[in-house]
């Protein structure tokens, strides 16, 4: 398992079309602002969503403070899923990177 910043987040993005965001959080953290073109998937529902999410693609974790994002990255990586959990503060996300869906 990987860990990185937002910015290394971003660096990722910019060089590599296989990334998958997924944000870990809980719904009304999400309707609060999140990362664009993330998909939501509470870390309680990780483990019944694995569907969703493709071992083609890396998949990069962030929550608010890395913990549950930490947590999920290491339950994905067992799954067999390459994964990277964001250990930044989502506050530390430049704005331009995050939608604001409850504004």
């Amino acid at each position: 398992m990987l860990t990185c910043g937002f910015k290394e987040l971003i660096q990722l993005i910019e060089s590599n079309s296989r990334i998958q965001i997924v944000d870990v959080r809980e719904f009304d953290e999400w309707i609060n602002g999140h990362f664009k073109n993330a998909i939501h998937l509470p870390i309680g529902l990780l483990s019944t969503s694995l569907h969703l999410l493709s071992k083609n693609n890396h998949i990069a974790l962030y929550c608010k403070s890395g913990y549950r994002s930490g947590i999920a990255a290491k339950y994905l990586e067992n799954e067999g899923f390459e994964v990277t959990s964001i250990e930044d503060n989502i506050h530390e996300v430049p704005k331009d990177f995050l939608v604001y869906p409850n504004k």
